[in-house]
């Protein structure tokens, strides 16, 4: 399963990034070196097979698995079922004991794995999928309720808006953060001036959130 949790991690990468310090889109792209480059294929032959061509599929603008030639192209020796899991990482969890897993994930120590469950959980369309995610929105761990407003986010239900309008007061900036977010893929609406409030909040990845949420509204 963690196996699993690990290539769907790939799928969800539009959104923030996991807790701690945002990457700066500025910033200049330092180019990789031998060691970056080593230590990446060294990650990847460690893993499953299947994790490793769905994590090649997502390189560089992620385009590489949908090509009409990507059968043609397939080196020997390639893993079969990565296409296998695709699909089934594409439509949505459903299973009672996949969404108990999934929700018990929320709270992991890896930040991969905790991004996918939180993913996996917002694009199901299982009611116990959604009831997990606002369950540990009030969670006492904060990287829980982190996780969770990512999901909410993805979720996209109206109904759970005011719950998320109400976690731009965290107390843990993460969650603030990604509730921005998660307010932002709404259009801001009725949290606008809590997003402005945000504005001058002493952390910088709060206060870009908060921005990007505002741009977002009309």
């Amino acid at each position: 399963m963690r196996a699993v949790l690990l290539a769907a991690a790939l799928l969800g990468a539009g959104a923030f990034g996991a807790r701690g310090v945002q990457p700066d889109p500025d910033a200049p792209v330092t180019k990789l070196d031998s060691a970056a480059v080593a230590q990446f294929l060294a990650g990847l032959g460690a893993s499953d097979p299947a994790v490793c061509a769905l994590a090649i599929d997502f390189l560089g603008a992620g385009i590489y698995w949908n090509r009409d030639d990507a059968s043609i192209a397939a080196l020997r020796g390639q893993p079969t079922n990565a296409v296998e899991w695709r699909q089934r990482l594409s439509r949505g969890v459903d299973s009672p004991a996949v969404i108990r897993r999934l929700e018990e994930e929320l709270r992991a120590t890896n930040a991969c794995v905790r991004r996918t469950a939180a993913v996996l959980l917002g694009e199901s369309e299982a009611f116990s999928a959604r009831a997990a995610l606002r369950t540990a929105l009030a969670a006492e761990d904060g990287i829980a309720r982190e996780a969770a407003a990512l999901g909410l986010g993805i979720a996209g239900d109206s109904a759970d808006l005011e719950r998320l309008r109400t976690a731009l007061g965290d107390r843990d900036p993460g969650v603030v953060r990604l509730a921005a977010w998660a307010l932002g893929r709404a259009g801001p609406g009725p949290a606008t001036k809590e997003l402005v409030a945000l504005l001058r909040n002493p952390d910088p990845g709060v206060r870009r959130a908060a921005a990007w949420a505002l741009g977002q509204e009309g």
